[in-house]
């Protein structure tokens, strides 16, 4: 929905070809960016997750976000595709069925953000062998967060704003 919103309504017309081939690649951005900020703390500081061989971002390596591009994009081009092809009217939406995913996706980039604020400094070893300073880790998560995640839910709350404030009488 949050990357409909930045195409102007693209889910609505996936009618038009240009939307069927935007939405999927603008949606597995969107997608991606939140595990651009949830890996590097889950893959060191918690150990939700291990990179035997590491990587270069904080030990997580490029093919994990390639991968995870390259999934979530397939799955919702399959989707704009069916949608495209199966050509029925498409449904509005009340303005106010925007706003609870673009909160969701908000609270969800701040959260980052505590820890940075709250956590204690503290060296850490990550499966590969590399060390970290945990603080790093956590201020490298809220400034990836702050021009990734923030953004997004930032520049789709404005577009809600204003087409809420378009349609008003």
């Amino acid at each position: 929905m949050i990357a409909s919103l930045l195409l102007d309504d693209a889910d609505l017309h996936l009618d038009r070809p240009l939307n069927v081939v935007a939405l999927p690649l603008i949606a597995a951005f969107v997608m991606v960016q939140w595990d651009v900020v949830m890996d590097p703390p889950n893959a060191t500081l918690h150990r939700a997750w291990i990179w035997h061989d590491g990587g270069g971002y904080f030990g997580v390596p490029l093919s994990n976000y390639a991968g995870w591009y390259l999934t979530v994009w397939l799955f919702y081009q399959a989707f704009a595709l069916f949608v495209h092809f199966r050509r029925r009217a498409p449904w509005p939406r009340p303005h106010v069925a925007w706003l609870p995913p673009i909160l969701i996706y908000l609270a969800v980039a701040l959260s980052y953000a505590v820890p940075y604020l709250i956590g204690r400094d503290g060296a850490i070893v990550d499966a590969a062998g590399q060390g970290w300073r945990a603080q790093d880790l956590r201020e490298t998560t809220v400034v990836v967060m702050l021009f990734t995640m923030l953004f997004t839910a930032a520049l789709a709350l404005l577009r809600w704003a204003a087409r809420r404030a378009a349609a008003a009488p």
